[in-house]
């Protein structure tokens, strides 16, 4: 199972229970999906032991709590999808503690973000229009940008950007 690079579970109601902690050990893991299961409980720390990941997608859940600190190892993420789920409090102090002080430098290589439906807390940066290979943003996100009047993107980017 160490050299295993990619797992996905898709649309498995009776797929229930906890990520077990030692997914942390699949270092060469470069895809975790795991959607539309009845996965539940908290996100282990471990995840953060994927540095390879580059999607990871655990929408249609039902996790709770925080999103573990050791997320901020993630970098290599393209794809980060959370949404609905029943996520709490505000973002990992590896991401800066909310949307706002997030540090979007650790995620240049992000080009699918969707938290939407999740409860996380916190405002969006305009910090996240550097993130230049950004390509899609879930409607929430955007229309918190739209709402506070501030342009999202560059004169160059909007039509390359995808809502959803």
């Amino acid at each position: 199972m160490n050299s295993l690079e990619s797992l996905e579970f898709r649309s498995n109601p009776g797929l229930v229970g906890k990520i077990p902690t030692g997914v942390g050990y699949l270092r060469k893991l470069e895809s975790l999906v795991l959607l539309e299961n009845g996965l539940s409980g908290k996100l282990p720390m471990e995840m953060g032991n994927l540095v390879n990941l580059r999607k990871l997608v655990l929408q249609e859940n039902h996790f709770v709590g925080q999103i573990p600190s050791s997320f901020g190892h993630l970098t290599e993420l393209l794809i980060l999808d959370l949404s609905r789920n029943n996520l709490s409090g505000s973002l990992p102090a590896a991401f800066g503690g909310d949307l706002r002080s997030i540090q979007w430098k650790h995620l240049q290589n992000l080009e699918i973000l969707d938290l939407s439906n999740t409860g996380l807390a916190g405002e969006i940066p305009e910090s996240v229009a550097e993130m230049g290979k950004l390509r899609r943003i879930s409607r929430i996100l955007r229309r918190v940008f739209q709402e506070n009047g501030k342009a999202i993107w560059g004169l160059g980017q909007p039509k390359s950007l995808l809502q959803f």
